[in-house]
């Protein structure tokens, strides 16, 4: 299983995969990146941004690449509050 961490290191020094489904996911992001202005892409734990994990858990189940601009789904806006309240979750060592 490919970690997100290892995703954007990929992105980010422009290394080549033989994966075609990582391939595929860096296709993907790469695509999109241009519709963001001044998008800076960085890698956070998920208990540290709770909306971008779970924009994730729900980007994974879908069959092509999806950006949500003007209102936040109802999954996502409880964490959206929580992140913006500054609220701490602790990463759980395993």
């Amino acid at each position: 299983m490919l970690h997100a961490k290892t995703l954007l290191e990929i992105i980010e020094k422009g290394r080549k995969v033989r994966c075609m489904e990582v391939e595929r996911h860096i296709s993907d992001i790469k695509c999109m990146l241009p519709d963001f202005n001044k998008c800076l892409v960085s890698h956070i734990y998920r208990e540290g941004n709770g909306a971008a994990h779970k924009f994730a858990q729900m980007g994974y189940h879908l069959d092509h690449p999806t950006i949500w601009r003007l209102i936040p789904l109802e999954e996502v806006v409880t964490q959206l509050l929580q992140n913006a309240q500054g609220i701490i979750v602790f990463r759980m060592k395993g």
